[in-house]
């Protein structure tokens, strides 16, 4: 049977960021307070690369799935980040 084109990729994943900067002037210097935050929609994608499963029989008989473990290899994203700064330009 025929693999489907595309059928083996990951579903697509949305990243949105926040950088907010605020310029001042503090006496004879200029600064400038500013905030990241990265995965503003604290999204839990899982990107899969290989997805094995093992054909073997199970080692015991209450397990009747027909499957022994599988072998992925996969990465999570991180959660939100937040980082805060301060610049001084003098």
């Amino acid at each position: 049977m025929p693999i489907r084109r595309n059928s083996q990729r990951n579903d697509a994943t949305l990243d949105v960021s926040l950088h907010a900067r605020k310029s001042m002037v503090i006496g004879r210097m200029t600064s400038a307070l500013f905030l990241d935050v990265s995965n503003l929609l604290n999204r839990d994608d899982l990107r899969i690369f290989t997805y094995e499963p093992n054909s073997t029989p199970p080692a015991d008989l209450l397990n009747t799935s027909g499957t022994g473990p599988l072998t992925i290899n996969a990465e999570r994203r991180f959660a939100r980040r937040f980082q805060v700064g301060m610049q001084f330009d003098f």
